[in-house]
């Protein structure tokens, strides 16, 4: 599978700071939300460099018009894709696809 390489040693990372065997699978759910957030993250830096090289012709001088929209369609990808179903779903659930 796509994932297991990277996911296994993150979750057994995170299921080091378990106090106690019964919070092993609330560790590793937390890990994938944290996960989960630093995709959203990186996504959200992806689509504003995208959108920054399409929009801005001279580096030296970003419009305000310009700035708002590298940022908003920044956060309204991200936001979109935060919410669907197939990426919700799999950041609530300690499981690897």
């Amino acid at each position: 599978p796509p994932g297991a390489p990277f996911f296994m040693p993150v979750a057994n990372l995170f299921s080091q700071f378990a106090s106690d065997p019964s919070t092993v699978a609330k560790m590793v759910n937390y890990m994938s939300a944290l996960m989960s957030g630093a995709c959203i993250l990186f996504l959200v830096w992806s689509i504003t460099h995208l959108v920054r090289k399409l929009v801005v012709t001279d580096e030296n001088n970003i419009t305000c018009g310009q700035l708002i929209t590298i940022m908003g369609s920044g956060l309204v990808g991200a936001l979109a894709y935060t919410f669907s179903d197939s990426f919700w779903f799999s950041a609530v659930e300690g499981e690897v696809y």
